[in-house]
C-alpha cells in the first residue's frame, strides 16, 4: 500500500504555528512528566518508611515553581496558536442563521474587542517585564528570575495581538468579487 504525501511547501504562517504548538506542547508534555515523576517518588518514599520506618525525602525540589513555569510556557503560546489558526471558540451557531453582512460586522467587532483585550493584557504584562528588570525578584524555590515567567506570556500575548489584527485588516484589503459589489 502507497501513501500519498503532499508536496507542497508549507506556508510561513503554517511553519509559525508549528514552532509555537511543538513549544507550547513542551511545556505542557514538561508539566505533566514533573507531575508523574514528582508524585511516583513521594509514593515510593511513603512505601520505603512501611518498610523500615525511616522516610527518605525524595521528591523533585521546585516543582511548584517549574510546574508554574511550565504552564506560563504552555498556556499563552497555546492560546496564540489557536488565535492564529482560527480556532478559538466562538458561536456559529447564532451566526448561521444570521446574513453575511451581520457576520462580517460581528467578526470585525469581535477581533476590535480581541485588539482592546490583548492590548491591555500586553500592554500590563509589558509593564510588569519592565518592572522585574528595574526590581528583579526570583520564584520562592529555586530562585527562578520572574522574567523567565513574563517573557513568553508577552510572546503568546503578542502572536494573538498580531493575529487580531491582521483578521480585523484582512477583509478591508480583501479583492471581492463581482467589482467588490455584494
Amino acid at each position: 500500500m502507497q501513501t500519498k504525501h503532499n508536496d507542497t511547501p508549507r506556508s510561513g504562517k503554517q511553519l509559525v504555528s508549528d514552532l509555537v504548538t511543538v513549544l507550547s506542547f513542551i511545556g505542557i508534555a514538561l508539566a505533566m512528566l514533573l507531575t508523574v515523576v514528582d508524585v511516583g517518588l513521594r509514593l515510593s518514599s511513603t512505601i520505603i518508611e512501611v518498610f523500615t520506618n525511616i522516610r527518605p525525602r525524595w521528591g523533585i525540589i521546585g516543582v511548584v515553581d517549574l510546574m508554574q513555569l511550565a504552564i506560563m510556557v504552555a498556556v499563552p503560546l497555546g492560546i496564540g496558536v489557536n488565535f492564529l489558526n482560527n480556532r478559538h471558540i466562538r458561536v456559529d451557531i447564532a451566526l448561521d442563521f444570521l446574513g453575511k453582512r451581520f457576520c462580517c460586522f460581528s467578526r470585525s467587532l469581535t477581533a476590535m474587542t480581541g485588539i482592546a483585550v490583548l492590548g491591555i493584557c500586553l500592554w500590563s504584562a509589558s509593564k510588569e517585564l519592565n518592572g522585574q528588570f528595574v526590581f528583579p525578584s526570583s520564584s520562592a524555590t529555586l530562585s527562578l528570575p520572574l522574567t523567565w515567567y513574563w517573557m513568553p506570556l508577552i510572546a503568546g500575548l503578542t502572536i494573538s495581538l498580531v493575529v487580531c489584527i491582521s483578521s480585523f485588516l484582512y477583509p478591508l484589503f480583501e479583492r471581492k468579487p463581482n467589482g467588490g459589489k455584494h
